[in-house]
């Protein structure tokens, strides 16, 4: 982007908060567009299985709460198979802690 140039980046976009924010620093300082290599979604497979899904469960929104619950459960036991349980887990569950408080 310093170069004048737009830039394609591919996932993961950073390995750290402040790198991201560096990348993001960098656009906004050169005026450049920096594209996330998302090409998974513009598959024609994932295409049909949103389709699919909009059909079976209408009204249904995957949402950051439903995401751990609703996608992820296959990656979590992929990682256990791969490399066992860990020895400690810690989860922030912002929205869970806001309606406990009755905010």
């Amino acid at each position: 982007m310093q170069a004048g140039k737009d830039v394609l980046i591919e996932l993961p976009l950073a390995t750290s908060l402040d790198d991201a924010n560096r990348i993001v620093a960098a656009q906004e300082a050169s005026g450049r567009r920096a594209f996330i290599d998302m090409f998974s979604r513009f598959s024609p497979a994932n295409l049909q299985l949103r389709q699919a899904a909009a059909l079976l469960w209408p009204g249904y929104e995957l949402t950051l709460k439903t995401l751990a619950l609703d996608m992820m459960h296959a990656d979590f036991d992929l990682v256990t198979c791969l490399l066992g349980k860990p020895e400690t887990l810690y989860a922030t569950l912002p929205w869970l802690l806001s309606s406990r408080s009755g905010a």
